[in-house]
């Protein structure tokens, strides 16, 4: 399946935001967002076996790191705080979908599995360039 991120940014601004926090850019303390990755950026940072493909696993183990790398407190839940750096307030909305003012596991991971699978149209379980 043909990737192309500029049909989808806007739904997945906030994973491409996580690429940089898994490298190590919004390791620091900021107040700014950070810049957001390129397409090939993204696709390179995913594709751990460089086949050209993002599988549903690379990409859920992608996530999995990312949020782990957000959640600097470890319980388990994303605060504003953590996020600032890569998810503005909108992004941060949209991903709190129990409204409780944080982003649980299953909140961001359902919502990141969500996205692969629309992107994945023809349903072989990955993403192409």
């Amino acid at each position: 399946m043909r990737f192309t991120m500029k049909k989808t940014l806007h739904r997945l601004a906030p994973i491409a935001a996580l690429s940089f926090c898994l490298a190590g850019f919004a390791a620091q303390a900021q107040t700014q967002m950070q810049p957001r990755p390129t397409e090939a950026q993204l696709f390179e940072r995913m594709d751990t076996n460089r086949d050209g493909n993002v599988t549903e696993a690379e990409y859920r183990t992608f996530m999995e790191q990312a949020f782990t790398k957000l959640d600097t407190t470890g319980d388990g839940k994303l605060s504003r705080p953590e996020t600032a750096t890569v998810f503005t307030d909108s992004e941060f909305t949209m991903l709190d979908k129990n409204k409780r003012g944080y982003i649980t596991r299953d909140e961001f991971m359902s919502q990141v599995m969500d996205d692969f699978r629309k992107q994945d149209r023809d349903g072989n379980g990955m993403l192409s360039r």
